[in-house]
């Protein structure tokens, strides 16, 4: 007898949230931080795994109901999982953002998602498939998204956990950027001098 799969439905949802019947959550509206959409990276290879990472920011005053019904989530894994045992706070896909000692999350609740196999279904606003020469340059730190997670229960020589693996990313708009290490581009234009002093000006007694 053939197997019937049950068709994915929107169990829970809310603003700027959809929980589906497969465990998957799409987060919507969310301004994103860190993107490797194009390609596998990892900050140590010696002894990281790489990935398709991105970590998404839910403000808190926009994205409340998104964090309220995340959080249930979560707690609804942890009674089964875990028989309602707590974890970490950092051993959660989603953070509290004040607590990481960045600017750019105060204020927010983090969510870090990373696949390791697949690259994840990337997307333009129309939902059109977005070629993956497109993909670097149109993803930035800071722009919107709407992103498709799936956590899921670790448990292992690793410690207990609630990862999530990213499945899906459409780009919204651009938006603010964040600059995630160096100078940004605005920062970097306005360190150059129009002098006559080797582009920095004034001599010794400036320094």
């Amino acid at each position: 007898m053939t197997e019937v799969k049950k068709k994915r439905e929107i169990v829970t949802q809310g603003k700027n949230i959809k929980i589906y019947s497969d465990g998957t959550i799409l987060f919507a509206d969310v301004r994103v931080s860190y993107p490797h959409f194009d390609k596998k990276w990892c900050k140590n290879p010696a002894k990281d795994t790489p990935a398709y990472t991105g970590t998404i920011i839910l403000a808190n005053d926009t994205h409340a109901e998104a964090i309220r019904l995340a959080k249930a989530f979560n707690q609804t894994m942890l009674d089964e999982k875990n028989k309602g045992g707590k974890i970490k706070a950092d051993a959660q896909y989603l953070r509290d953002g004040d607590m990481s000692g960045k600017d750019e999350y105060a204020d927010a609740y983090i969510v870090a998602a990373r696949e390791s196999n697949e690259r994840p279904v990337v997307l333009n606003p129309d939902k059109s498939e977005m070629p993956l020469e497109d993909v670097r340059a149109t993803f930035k730190a800071g722009h919107f998204v709407d992103m498709l997670i799936e956590p899921w229960w670790q448990d292992n020589e690793h410690g207990k956990r609630i990862n999530a693996s990213l499945r899906a990313v459409r780009y919204r708009r651009d938006g603010p950027l964040i600059a995630e290490g160096g100078v940004t581009k605005d920062e970097a234009i306005s360190s150059f001098d129009d002098d006559d002093d080797g582009g920095f000006g004034g001599g010794d007694d400036e320094l």
